[in-house]
């Protein structure tokens, strides 16, 4: 099972947190970056997308 820990303010020294999500279309990325960002915790989180394509789909 997957653990998963909160940081405090002091863990990051100065590092910024980034996560890289990707995967097929129709596997969830858009629910689950919406579901994570519902999240109080995630009330500090910018989110960048970036759309490789002819045609943008979110």
């Amino acid at each position: 099972m997957l653990q998963r820990r909160v940081m405090s303010q002091s863990d990051y020294s100065g590092r910024l947190p980034v996560v890289l999500l990707a995967g097929c279309l129709g596997s969830g990325k858009t629910t689950l970056v919406n579901a994570m960002l519902r999240d109080p915790r995630m009330a500090d989180t910018a989110v960048a997308v970036n759309e490789f394509g002819e045609i943008p789909i979110d």
